[in-house]
């Protein structure tokens, strides 16, 4: 199957991040509330103890030096003051954390080189170099204006199949432009690297290597970590970035194509991003037990839909990279307060615990057949945009799913008909399928 006409590339983005040498007897604590681990709790949920920033990076349009890490928490009374070099020249720079992640911006001098620039970072227990690259063509690719609708997710060691179908999917039924791949220390990278070369989807394609600890709730530092730098790093103008995961799958039911919603949505300049219900497909045995292999996205025949046994369901989004100030797994939290600064007001404190209740938001928000708005955010109709969260795309199973397991029973399910079409028209299904 022909995709476009547009020309597939691939690109690996290797980050220039600081960390704290593991020799120095320093460490980045636990909140309070997760102070009583035992070691081997902490062992298992990989808590990021060392990282300060997980890139810094140059963008010329400013003229700054931007980086982003998770949060500095006890870490701030040790590594603050600092003082930041470059070329014999002290920089001014303005440091700001926000729920789970820390933003530094460094005003450049002048004379920075088309080629890199070694900035120092001065902390009172260590200093480091850091070489930046600072060529004036890096922003003009990674920023293309021509990347309108970009696609973004954080993974590890997935199956190339589950990767490649779920590009397909959103390259063919959506027209996305750009994947933005955040890899988290996958050990079999090299053969995803070689795979995502050969994928001839045309759709530009950057592996974000992303080698950090995860951690879990509510520290889950390197995946909200990702979220926001590729909102600020990868930033297009009139760009939308879609957040999902890898076993979600976007639909659009709206009757136009994915960029004209989105456009006509946005075209008030009161919306930063569109929250999407998903549409829950429980993890299955099959209905046939002669599917080989992987369990891929046309095997899911059937989902709940009997009142009372579909549960209210997460929500995803895609946003707007100008109009969003931070970036969670479930909620955007938009630039509604028309503040120019990278500041968090207690209102937006406010939406995002609202927005980010499951209960309030179906209860109170509501998220039924009529889209509605509150806070900047748009809760679009289910009828028209939302997304199949299949739960069977699991190489492991994990604890939560066991309950979900289940079999085909025609009192509970209804045959899906869509996920089986919609994956025959973006070529997923092979012929003899």
């Amino acid at each position: 199957m022909k995709t476009d006409d547009g020309k597939s590339s691939f690109e690996v983005y290797t980050v220039s991040s600081i960390r704290i040498p593991e020799k120095l007897d320093i460490t980045r604590n636990l909140r309070p509330r997760n102070a009583n681990l035992s070691d081997n709790e902490l062992k298992g949920r990989l808590f990021d103890r060392l990282t300060i920033f997980y890139d810094v990076f140059y963008h010329d349009s400013e003229n700054k030096f931007i980086g982003i890490g998770p949060r500095l928490l006890n870490l701030k009374k040790i590594l603050l003051p600092m003082q930041i070099w470059c070329n014999e020249k002290k920089l001014p720079f303005r440091l700001t954390e926000v729920k789970s992640i820390c933003m530094i911006e460094i005003e450049a001098s002048d004379d920075i080189q088309d080629s890199s620039t070694v900035l120092t970072f001065q902390f009172p227990v260590f200093s480091v170099d850091l070489e930046i690259d600072t060529t004036r063509g890096v922003n003009l690719r990674l920023n293309d204006s021509s990347f309108r609708l970009t696609l973004c997710t954080l993974q590890q060691s997935n199956p190339i199949e589950w990767i490649e179908d779920w590009i397909k999917w959103h390259k063919r039924l959506h027209n996305v432009q750009r994947l933005i791949l955040y890899d988290n220390g996958s050990p079999e990278r090299q053969g995803l690297v070689q795979s995502l070369k050969e994928l001839d989807v045309g759709m530009n394609i950057v592996l974000v290597d992303w080698p950090f600890e995860y951690g879990r709730s509510p520290d889950k530092f390197a995946q909200r970590g990702s979220m926001n730098h590729c909102r600020i790093r990868f930033a297009v103008q009139d760009g939308y970035c879609i957040n999902t995961d890898l076993d979600e799958y976007l639909v659009n039911k709206s009757g136009q194509s994915l960029i004209q919603y989105l456009d006509s949505t946005f075209n008030d300049g009161q919306i930063g991003s569109i929250r999407m219900r998903e549409s829950w497909i429980p993890r299955q045995r099959p209905r046939s037990d002669n599917i080989p292999g992987l369990t891929r996205v046309w095997h899911h025949s059937f989902r709940r839909r009997k009142q009372g046994i579909q549960p209210s369901g997460k929500t995803k989004y895609i946003y707007k990279y100008d109009q969003v100030k931070y970036n969670s797994v479930h909620i955007a939290i938009t630039k509604f307060s028309k503040s120019q600064t990278f500041s968090f007001f207690w209102k937006d404190h406010f939406t995002y615990a609202i927005s980010n209740d499951r209960l309030l938001t179906a209860k109170i928000v509501g998220l039924n057949n009529k889209p509605k708005r509150i806070f900047g955010i748009h809760y679009a109709s289910p009828s028209q945009l939302f997304y199949f969260h299949l739960r069977g795309l699991r190489r492991t199973p994990t604890k939560a799913d066991a309950a979900s397991i289940e079999e085909f029973d025609p009192n509970l399910h209804e045959e899906e008909p869509d996920i089986y079409e919609l994956s025959l028209k973006a070529g997923l299904i092979p012929p003899t399928e």
